[in-house]
């Protein structure tokens, strides 16, 4: 799905994982890698959004908002 994009898989974590991934005190650097799998492509789509989103300043909805089908 995001061959088309990016040549690198971005790391999309399982919500049964954020408390995991994000705790500080984890030091399991095992247990951490181990959630870095790679995403079901059926759990996944892919869409055109604004420029916007490449400058820091911008936020809001506008940034994520589908502009068309990629």
């Amino acid at each position: 799905v995001t061959k088309d994009v990016h040549d690198r898989m971005p790391v999309i974590l399982k919500k049964e994982d954020y408390d995991i991934w994000l705790n500080p005190d984890n030091q399991d650097t095992e247990q951490l890698k181990g959630l870095l799998k790679p995403y079901e492509a059926e759990e996944m789509m892919k869409y055109g959004v604004s420029t916007l989103v490449n400058s820091p300043k911008n936020e809001g909805e506008a940034l994520f908002a589908p502009i068309n089908s990629i």
